[in-house]
């Protein structure tokens, strides 16, 4: 592993070589950012910290990017709940239907008006 390309500590002003302290929101994230001292790492935490923010996203916390529930290009609808364990038939779709009126025979209630 010699062959081995030196990492570059991510502290602002910092040129020396980073070791293998990472951050640990960064690698739960599966970014790699590594520092070269625990001391930098606390000097920058400030800035560093608005790059989790950057590339958060709200999804990501819920769902798994491969199970974001994409339209079904036959029909052209989707499931926005695809891992929800349903207990019956009835499922989600969208788009929903177009909303239809109700004929002018039918009574209808004071609170239609």
């Amino acid at each position: 592993m010699a062959s081995e390309d030196k990492r570059v500590c991510e502290g602002a002003d910092c040129n020396n070589e980073a070791g293998s302290l990472q951050c640990p929101t960064c690698q739960k994230q599966g970014m790699a950012s590594f520092f070269c001292s625990n001391d930098c790492f606390k000097r920058n935490w400030s800035e560093h910290k608005k790059k989790h923010k950057s590339t958060s996203n709200p999804l990501r916390s819920i769902f798994a990017p491969s199970v974001i529930s994409e339209p079904d290009p036959a029909t052209g609808t989707h499931n926005p709940f695809p891992t929800f364990p349903f207990t019956g038939d009835l499922r989600p779709v969208y788009p929903l239907s177009p909303k239809r009126k109700v004929p002018e025979h039918i009574p209808r209630p004071d609170y239609a008006k």
